[in-house]
């Protein structure tokens, strides 16, 4: 192989591998483009570095290209010489053959400059593709951003105001509850009055009627209507509340016994306080010890006792 092919298959393989990092590191940024996209400005400066290194190869290749036509012609001047009238057309066939083998070699360089310039362009051209895309989407992040941000903020308004809301409910639920706790008290206190004020007249029929027949006049009698039908059972201090330490039933036991006023016979208000306050009835009491009492439901109860339900001689509206 002469000279000029060995520096033609040198100058092939550089560009072949020229060409191959290129196809490389195109097949790097289209496959990890975005986690590499950071490192696309170094890789652009290496890129142009690379061209440029490549580029200077070409100059000395082209120079020593120079240098090798010179070695072969003064190598080949024994051939070109002319001595003979044969030695013409020798010469002439020679030198054709010479100038036209140099032709192709240039034209092939040429040819590799141009494809390795437009390997370079491309690159370019695909860097800035990658910088405007890049921009484009630091664009739509940051709006989608501004979006977020705007509707955190409707999330933090209606969360404050749906808030607001429940507590205004719980608020009117609580004196809703509160009024009809009220309302059912009173409802039970003018039915302790209306059958007070029944038993009252039944007892002054009867006293009257044993009067008529004893000719004993009924606020004369000895002892009293007290001392006629029984001692009357004392009201419950207005003052004491107890809760319910043990439920069985229709049967509680609360925490206020005698030492507090209560007493066998009296009538007391059961309730509830808490997430969902209601009043539940009325309990007699039926056996009493100096700190605690038996009580017993009056009625039918709107809830079944349980220990902690609050006892009193009224509704107490409050916690």
């Amino acid at each position: 192989m002469t000279a000029v092919g060995k520096l033609l298959v040198f100058l092939n393989l550089v560009f072949s591998l020229v060409v191959g990092a290129f196809a490389v590191m195109d097949y790097t940024a289209r496959a990890h483009w975005k986690d590499k996209y950071d490192q696309l400005a170094a890789s652009y400066s290496v890129s142009e570095g690379t061209a440029r290194a490549y580029k200077s190869e070409a100059e000395r290749l082209t120079k020593e290209k120079g240098d090798l036509n010179a070695l072969l012609t003064r190598v080949g001047q024994a051939q070109l010489k002319i001595e003979r009238p044969e030695d013409v057309d020798r010469v002439a066939k020679l030198m054709v053959g010479m100038l036209e083998e140099r032709a192709d070699a240039i034209n092939k360089l040429k040819g590799d400059v141009n494809n390795l310039k437009k390997q370079v362009d491309d690159e370019k051209a695909k860097a800035l593709k990658y910088n405007t895309t890049a921009t484009v989407a630091r664009e739509d992040i940051g709006r989608r951003q501004d979006d977020v941000a705007k509707l955190r903020d409707q999330l933090n308004m209606e969360t404050d105001r749906n808030n607001k809301l429940v507590k205004e409910i719980n608020t009117e639920r609580d004196e809703n509850v509160a009024h009809k706790i009220d309302a059912a008290a009173l409802r039970s206190r003018n039915d302790d009055l209306l059958r007070d004020v029944a038993r009252l007249e039944a007892r002054t029929k009867a006293l009257e009627a044993l009067a008529k027949a004893g000719g004993v006049s009924p606020t004369n009698q000895k002892g009293g209507m007290g001392k006629a039908f029984g001692q009357t059972v004392p009201p419950p201090p207005t003052d004491v509340e107890g809760l319910v330490q043990k439920a069985a039933g229709n049967l509680v036991t609360i925490s206020i016994g005698g030492d507090a006023g209560i007493a066998k016979g009296q009538i007391m208000q059961v309730f509830r306080f808490g997430p969902n306050p209601k009043y539940l009835g009325k309990i007699r009491i039926v056996e009493v010890t100096p700190n605690q009492a038996v009580g017993q439901a009056v009625d039918r109860m709107s809830s079944p006792m349980q220990v902690g339900d609050r006892v009193a001689p009224r509704i107490i509206t409050g916690n």
